[in-house]
């Protein structure tokens, strides 16, 4: 069998499971007292379900994947709603999951792998002492965070934080990292401990947890993400970081913000 064959062959087989990717009607809007988002499905246990956001004209990416059970269920994300407008959520069998960033490990699998894996991070797996290519829950932020005053960034002093990098942030393949904050005290250590090629380093900065918080949904405690100081990105960059950040982060509570660190941020 040529290589050719075994690439058409392959290419059969990826179009065929995404053809089992299915439309689902949603059948109810609303926002929780978070301002989360809530729509309504009818779904089928042994089937899982990915809820897509448009972001923006150029911008559509995955922010949650739900465990299927049998008849009206409720699809959310981790950060603020948008207009119903702007979502749409697909089917998926868990028998025959699919692999929505193509890196080789299917949807579930990488589900239930998180921190080492994430069903919507091109990243490749890294060791925890590393990092990680998600962050499922806050426990998981605290083995991640330190806290390490730096003189080139005074509004992370006394301050719990988790470094992250991201590689190839605009195109349709976005690697996020979130860096081992213990191991590593600046990015460029990291890049070179897990043997990243890096000739543009896209976003990088630190993820601040701010216990003392009370949001106006009621949630106590926030996370809060900045730049590497110096740098300074447009609003469509700086929403773009934002969202694959949440995106590999499903326990947040739409408490995430972004921290200006620079005066020329627009």
């Amino acid at each position: 069998m040529t290589k050719r064959t075994i690439f058409l062959i392959l290419c059969s087989i990826s179009f065929i499971n995404f053809c089992f990717a299915q439309n689902v009607t949603i059948d109810n809007y609303s926002i929780n007292g978070l301002g989360q988002v809530q729509l309504s499905i009818q779904a089928q246990a042994g089937k899982y379900y990915i809820l897509h956001a448009q972001h923006s004209p150029t911008f559509n990416w995955a922010t949650s994947l739900t465990i299927g059970v049998n008849g009206t269920m409720v699809i959310s994300e981790p950060a603020g709603a948008y207009p119903l407008a702007n979502y749409s959520i697909t089917e998926h069998d868990i028998l025959a999951p699919d692999d929505y960033d193509e890196d080789g490990i299917d949807d579930i699998t990488e589900f239930y792998n998180m921190p080492t894996d994430s069903p919507f991070n091109f990243a490749p797996p890294v060791d925890l002492i590393d990092g990680s290519t998600s962050i499922p829950d806050h426990d998981t932020f605290l083995e991640l965070a330190t806290v390490y005053n730096v003189g080139w960034a005074p509004f992370l002093d006394d301050k719990l934080y988790v470094k992250f990098g991201i590689l190839n942030r605009d195109t349709s393949e976005p690697q996020v990292y979130f860096i081992n904050s213990n191991t590593y005290i600046i990015h460029a250590n990291f890049w070179s401990g897990i043997g990243a090629s890096v000739t543009s380093d896209d976003s990088s900065g630190e993820i601040v947890f701010n216990p003392n918080d009370i949001l106006p949904n009621g949630v106590i405690g926030s996370y809060s993400f900045n730049f590497s100081f110096g740098d300074a990105y447009d609003f469509e960059d700086t929403q773009r970081t934002y969202e694959l950040l949440v995106a590999s982060m499903p326990f947040l509570q739409n408490n995430m913000n972004h921290f200006i660190g620079q005066a020329d941020e627009d």
